[in-house]
């Protein structure tokens, strides 16, 4: 089993999951079962960015929409749910993560009794959440400006959001990765507008534009992210993990490769790129498009 952190805010989140489920009348012991599922994905290495708090921090977002604007969502409850599963399956190196997630989502949805209609909303919902560009309407606008809500956040935070999408990343070349990365904040900058409600553009589109310049400054200038005491502490606390945990952070940078207990989820490196070709060097090219920043 990949190894992986205990959840953060575990009873918090299991208890908004609880009163979900009692929302939608299906608060059984398969229903808490998966939340306790949920939240096990969630915290599965590589993650650093998009594990436990992103999904708290998304369900707080959530919940300052419904108390600041009641009614403002047509379904609440799909908004919910596509919160929850919208990136429970994430392996960076993979451009299958929202689709595997919303089918996961449907199928447990379908499996409870739940209404085909909701499964199928809650489904597209999370696969909006692939930030391609294109005309969303109604709650998906609502469900994307909440997962890219930290583009908007404080410079401090923002900044160790950056941090984190990098240690995410660790098996990209330097250089691949200014590359895709300042792909990406370019191609938001880019667009008439970042937010889609106003609600949330009024209260973080300038910010997101002054973050999203500033990051694609300092990949200009070639700065990569400097490590905190923060992360120094958790790579501590990693180590005393013993022999289950993957490679150290520094140990993953040099050989450019994951860890063999991930391998299956790659593929067969030499059927795919061919023996001879470094692992980083072609498995790099492939991720530069998959640097997203919700």
């Amino acid at each position: 089993m990949p190894w992986r952190r205990q959840p953060a805010h575990s009873a918090e989140l299991l208890a908004h999951w609880q009163a979900l489920g009692q929302a939608l009348g299906r608060d059984t012991p398969a229903w808490r079962a998966e939340g306790r599922r949920l939240l096990r994905s969630w915290a599965r290495w590589p993650r650093a960015y998009h594990d436990t708090t992103h999904l708290r921090a998304c369900l707080r977002h959530l919940q300052a929409v419904q108390d600041h604007q009641p009614g403002a969502l047509h379904n609440p409850h799909a908004v919910a749910l596509a919160l929850w599963y919208h990136d429970a399956i994430y392996w960076p190196w993979s451009g299958h993560n929202e689709a595997r997630s919303a089918d996961w989502a449907r199928q447990f949805l379908l499996g409870q009794g739940l209404p085909t209609t909701l499964a199928e909303t809650v489904h597209q919902h999370v696969m909006d959440t692939r930030h391609t560009p294109g005309p969303l309407t109604g709650d998906a606008l609502w469900v994307v400006d909440i997962d890219l809500a930290i583009l908007g956040q404080s410079d401090a935070v923002y900044r160790q959001f950056e941090r984190n999408v990098r240690r995410e990343y660790f098996f990209v070349r330097w250089p691949r990765y200014v590359a895709g990365r300042s792909a990406v904040l370019q191609g938001f900058l880019d667009r008439p507008h970042i937010y889609g409600t106003d609600y949330f553009a009024q209260r973080y589109e300038a910010q997101a534009r002054a973050n999203l310049q500033q990051a694609l400054s300092a990949l200009g200038q070639g700065q990569q992210p400097r490590q905190t005491g923060q992360d120094r502490i958790c790579q501590d606390q990693e180590k005393a993990c013993g022999k289950s945990r993957p490679p150290a952070p520094e140990q993953q940078r040099r050989t450019s490769r994951p860890p063999r207990c991930q391998q299956r989820q790659l593929g067969t490196y030499r059927n795919i790129w061919g023996k001879n070709r470094p692992w980083a060097q072609a498995h790099g090219r492939f991720c530069a498009n998959f640097l997203l920043a919700g």
